[in-house]
């Protein structure tokens, strides 16, 4: 795998973590003020942003055109994300395995 790819794709999944964080400490808070609602979101809508950079910048150096992926990802969110990192990782382990082969 490249390795400016294989960063993107490990910063996206550290932005996808954090997302999870703030969407767990939200959910499970009893007595959140509202300046902790604020930031948990806020938390949240920085992840995101951040995950579609991350995986913008694995599309883009994988060799793809980004502007459709991104608009998958942006359109069915969890389910875009899923399916780019799959394509992008398996198209990493093929090349890893042809590189090994020949």
């Amino acid at each position: 795998m490249n390795a400016a790819v294989k960063n993107a794709i490990e910063s996206a999944l550290i932005a996808l973590v954090v997302a999870a964080a703030c969407i767990w400490l939200l959910a499970s808070g009893d007595d959140l003020s509202e300046f902790k609602t604020v930031m948990f979101g806020a938390g949240i809508a920085a992840a995101g942003v951040a995950h579609l950079f991350f995986m913008t910048q694995a599309i883009k150096q994988s060799g793809r055109e980004p502007l459709r992926w991104v608009a998958l990802m942006v359109l069915t969110m969890p389910i875009g994300s899923a399916i780019a990192l799959a394509i992008l990782v398996s198209e990493a382990r093929k090349n890893g395995s042809a590189q090994q082969a020949g």
